[in-house]
Parts: C-alpha cells; sequence; structure tokens
C-alpha cells in the first residue's frame, strides 16, 4: 500500500519577532495567553502564509513574551476551498503552536529562570477569527 500524501503540507516556521522581560523569579505564576492570528493566501504560488502573534501576561506582572512567528503551508489545486477552510483556519495553527510552546519554554530555560510550560489549547475558538484576518491574494 502507497502512502498518499497530503493537498496541504507545512513547510517552514520562522520566528520573527521575540520579547521576554522577567522581574523575579516566581514559583507559581498564572498566566494569561492572548493570540492573534492572520494569513495570507497565495493562490497563484499555492501557498498559504500564517502569522501567529502570541502574548503571555503573568497576572502579577513579573513574567511577560510577546512571539511573532511566520510559517508558510504549501496545497494543491485538488483540494476543494470546502476542505482549504478546515486546513487553513483549523489545522495550520493547530500545527503551528508546539513550536510556540517549545520555543517559550526553551527561550525561558536557557535565560535562566524556571521554564514556563504553556498548556496545550484548542485552537478552534481562534478558526474564524483566522478567517477573518486572511487576505486572499
Amino acid at each position: 500500500m502507497e502512502a498518499q500524501h497530503s493537498p496541504f503540507q507545512f513547510t517552514h516556521f520562522q520566528v520573527i519577532e521575540s520579547q521576554l522581560k522577567r522581574k523575579q523569579q516566581g514559583k507559581e505564576l498564572s498566566f494569561h495567553l492572548d493570540l492573534k492570528p492572520s494569513g495570507i493566501i497565495d493562490q497563484k504560488r499555492m501557498i498559504f502564509e500564517l502569522i501567529m502573534e502570541v502574548t503571555i501576561s503573568e497576572s502579577k506582572k513579573q513574567f511577560s513574551a510577546k512571539l511573532v512567528t511566520r510559517s508558510e503551508f504549501r496545497f494543491s489545486k485538488e483540494v476543494n476551498p470546502e476542505t482549504l477552510d478546515n486546513y487553513f483556519f483549523v489545522n495550520a495553527p493547530a500545527i503551528v503552536f508546539p513550536y510556540i510552546r517549545a520555543y517559550i519554554s526553551t527561550l525561558t530555560a536557557i535565560s535562566g529562570m524556571t521554564p514556563v510550560h504553556m498548556p496545550a489549547i484548542d485552537l478552534r475558538p481562534f478558526a474564524e477569527i483566522l478567517k477573518e484576518n486572511t487576505l486572499w491574494d
């Protein structure tokens, strides 16, 4: 049996902005996560570019981080538009978010502080926001 290739492929992840602020080392920090996704669909080149702006803040203002990433996905002509919506707006953020979590964890660990471990979250509520913030080129 031959493996089938997905019509939607993750090709690139890049951190384009990163900022980390720490006042004191705390044992139990309570974090708030703010996620602002946006995208560009280039139909000629068959590329979807996903921009994820992530801000993490701690309730006592002891820690904050801001991260902006750019990810690229390729898609094939054979994909129907209804299926593409699911790939672009649901699957793409779910594929990229573990990279963001790992980056934050690694960055905090090598900065001499207790590593910040962001929880896995359900990104489906952000699908409509991403859809509204996506340009078709």
